[in-house]
């Protein structure tokens, strides 16, 4: 019975948290809708069925989903790797103090300069395939870095100690001290780093006009003014954006909820 009682619980929390969802896309959609035809220009904000339209053309080709894929990849490949490095030179800048000091003015820079410069700068270096895989590790690197330091210098000195007293192995202090203490820290910036990843990655897809890309359609899309594809593909990185953040939220909570024990 109790088991019942919670399932139609969580039933219920979902249904609400579904609709209140489908309620706010509604909204906006609606509102878009009322916008574009109190503008009625549709070279400047196409009606969102005119962009669902174009979406359905554009993605009734295989062409398109293997263009998707692509940027994914590209994409993806430089954040991941962003993440590796970000974490390695946590690790090794909090181990090492004046190491801290040589790189904090470089990652300062990394994070203060706008992308479109650091495109700019690395596009005649990198050429278009590689750029957009480059621009992805730079703008993770530094989120990273800074929020698992920042997890490693709050690591508990005393739980240190008991592990030390304790001799406990690697593993056993990693799941047990280290992991709980830097999660909190890398979970978030693991999140936020995905999306500034996809975003600046599309962006130097664009202005380095990377061959089979998101980037490349949306930049001919704005040069022969099919703005209703343009949209479309805007839409593609918004909802490819949403599916990426939605599955890690769901991977933290459930490592979170589950705790060390099935880490």
């Amino acid at each position: 019975m109790t088991i019942f009682i919670m399932m139609q619980t969580s039933l219920k929390r979902y249904l609400k948290s579904a609709l209140t969802a489908i309620g706010v896309l509604l909204f906006w959609v609606l509102f878009w809708d009322i916008l574009a035809l109190l503008i009625n220009e549709p070279l400047f904000l196409p009606t969102p069925l005119a962009v669902l339209s174009a979406f359905g053309r554009i993605f009734g080709k295989g062409s398109a989903y293997l263009t998707a894929l692509a940027s994914l990849v590209r994409i993806l490949t430089g954040f991941f790797e962003g993440i590796l490095l970000g974490i390695l030179l946590a690790i090794v800048t909090e181990l090492i103090p004046p190491l801290k000091t040589l790189l904090n003015p470089l990652l300062s820079v990394i994070r203060s300069t706008p992308v479109a410069s650091f495109i700019m700068l690395l596009w005649l270096v990198l050429g278009n395939e590689n750029l957009p895989i480059v621009i992805a590790l730079l703008m993770v690197v530094p989120l990273i870095h800074g929020n698992v330091s920042a997890g490693i210098r709050h690591l508990s000195p005393e739980l240190n100690e008991v592990c030390t007293v304790y001799r406990l192995p690697l593993k056993k202090r990693f799941l047990y001290h280290i992991y709980p203490s830097v999660m909190p820290y890398f979970a978030p910036a693991f999140v936020n780093a995905l999306g500034l990843a996809w975003k600046a990655g599309v962006a130097a897809e664009v202005l380095a006009n990377t061959p089979l890309s998101i980037g490349k359609e949306i930049y001919f899309s704005k040069s022969y003014l099919e703005v209703e594809e343009l949209y479309a593909w805007t839409l593609c990185v918004i909802v490819l954006s949403l599916i990426m953040e939605y599955i890690v939220r769901r991977i933290f909570r459930k490592w979170t909820r589950e705790g060390v024990k099935h880490v």
